[in-house]
């Protein structure tokens, strides 16, 4: 089950120009935000676009659980890291607690979205040098930190 949080990366995504220059405005008044600067909100949205045009980029299906399980997972990596440290199982755990599922739920969403993808197009994954499989979880998030770091 997704949640139906609302991200500030996906409200500052559907803001006008001039309803964002507002929202930065009125940060300075918020006690809980106002510890960021506009340029650290830049920051956090371009972030976000990168992380959403490296998985577009495979070519996922944004509808699947598995894909906003990925984004989230490597948002969490790069730019959080001290909430997951160095091991996978521990990003699993706090995906099922941000999104109310299960290790088990996190970790077979985002397998079962590579391996659809995977069987979409076998050589979407030609990147990660072997053809004949698609990629481990773990494997997935590795390349996406090399690349996105």
């Amino acid at each position: 089950m997704l949640s139906n949080k609302l991200y500030l990366t996906d409200l500052i995504k559907s803001m006008s120009e001039e309803d964002y220059a507002s929202f930065v405005d009125s940060l300075s008044n918020n006690p809980i935000i106002s510890k960021y600067t506009g340029t650290q909100i830049d920051s956090l949205y371009s972030k976000s676009e990168k992380i959403t045009t490296f998985l577009d980029s495979f070519g996922f299906n944004v509808n699947r659980e598995g894909y906003q399980y990925m984004r989230t997972g490597i948002g969490i990596l790069l730019y959080e890291p001290q909430v997951v440290g160095k091991k996978i199982t521990t990003l699993y755990h706090e995906l099922a607690k941000r999104y109310g599922s299960t290790y088990s739920g996190i970790e077979r969403g985002i397998r079962y979205s590579l391996e659809r993808r995977y069987e979409e197009d076998f050589h979407v994954f030609d990147c990660f040098g072997h053809a004949w499989d698609f990629p481990k979880n773990k494997e997935f998030f590795k390349y996406a930190l090399e690349k996105l770091s």
